[in-house]
């Protein structure tokens, strides 16, 4: 996946409500032991474009696309479980009252229970070249 868009990744009002959340009830945003660094800065496709040509492959390229998505609170609050900061293991007695307060956020942001966000997706493939595709018997 390139870009790795998630729900709090982007400028909607409603995005501000789950990144002030999760900061919250979890810490990080908030420069709290164990919360996972940031990737540097820079182009995800051209990194891992390059990582595959200096290790030998060609034919090197990289596609992306972008669907438009609509969430609700109870599908941000899944793909929310689904994650290893915000699950309700990682939120253990407390993961009830995120996700009541979280709801409850969103659906003050919109009553709709309509969260609308373009998600950036993506490959990267390479061929290995002639020399490493022997079969077995080839060799």
């Amino acid at each position: 996946m390139i870009g790795g868009d998630g729900v709090s990744d982007g400028d909607a009002p409603w995005q501000a409500v789950v990144r002030g959340a999760v900061r919250r009830w979890t810490g990080l945003g908030t420069g709290a032991a164990g919360a996972p660094a940031t990737l540097p800065p820079g182009d995800v496709p051209a990194r891992h474009e390059a990582l595959l040509r200096d290790a030998g492959f060609v034919e090197v390229a990289s596609y992306r696309f972008v669907q438009p998505h609509v969430w609700s609170a109870e599908s941000i609050l899944g793909y929310l479980r689904s994650t290893s900061f915000a699950s309700r293991h990682a939120l253990g007695d407390k993961a009830a009252a995120f996700e009541a307060e979280l709801r409850a956020a969103l659906l003050a942001c919109d009553a709709a229970d309509r969260y609308p966000q373009h998600l950036r997706f993506g490959y990267t493939f390479a061929r290995a070249p002639e020399a490493c595709r022997a079969g077995p018997t080839d060799r």
